[in-house]
């Protein structure tokens, strides 16, 4: 819904404006989270922030052509880094310095965003091909996502069945997440293919009368 407005907003603006704009959601969803401030930062903002990014390196792709052959490399140290955190957590224990290498790469966080841009660059110069699956896939990807947060869906899923929070610092905790994740998404992928199978049956029998 928001996407048509997002983008006659963003070809209106020039590079200066972009750029402020992506620096200001920037520090609300990845730098205020650092200092605390964590009833600023939402969703949506997340959304809009990726998106603005992904839109700004497909428009200005010329910027990063220079440095798109360290784009492995980056996103190796930045995977790294993220584990390296969490082994961190899990041995020093709970103090302050833990609840700040938290952020660093939880849910919101700068290395998160960091590595979402950097799979995204690599994506961008994937050569070109066609998989029925992925593009099967690809069509319920959003409407997972919205699936996966609604507020009546979300409770079950992610505290009632798929319950993390026990092993939330330990070496399990990535594996099991992955997991887990895994299996939402599919039970969301085959939720939303059966009723979009079944609007276009009830679509097809209102037509024919």
């Amino acid at each position: 819904m928001l996407t048509p407005y997002i983008n006659r907003l963003y070809e209106n603006l020039t590079i200066k404006e972009i750029g402020c704009l992506l620096i200001g959601f920037l520090v609300v969803e990845d730098i205020f989270p650092l200092i605390g401030a964590s009833a600023v930062y939402s969703n949506l903002g997340l959304f809009v922030l990726l998106y603005l990014i992904g839109a700004s390196l497909k428009k200005y792709r010329l910027y990063i052509e220079r440095v798109k052959k360290y784009r492995f490399a980056a996103l190796l140290v930045l995977v790294c880094a993220a584990l390296v955190c969490a082994v961190v957590v899990n041995v020093i224990g709970n103090n302050n310095l833990q609840k700040v290498i938290k952020i660093l790469f939880g849910r919101f966080s700068i290395l998160t965003t960091a590595i979402a841009v950097t799979v995204f660059i690599i994506v961008m110069y994937i050569e070109p091909f066609s998989n029925a699956v992925i593009n099967t896939v690809s069509k319920s990807a959003f409407a997972v996502y919205l699936i996966s947060e609604n507020e009546n869906i979300y409770e079950w899923f992610w505290k009632d069945c798929f319950n993390n929070s026990q092993i939330y610092n330990t070496y399990l905790f990535i594996p099991i997440s992955l997991r887990d994740t895994l299996l939402v998404f599919s039970v969301c992928l085959i939720f939303d293919m059966a009723l979009k199978n079944i609007i276009l049956r009830l679509a097809r029998l209102l037509i024919r009368k």
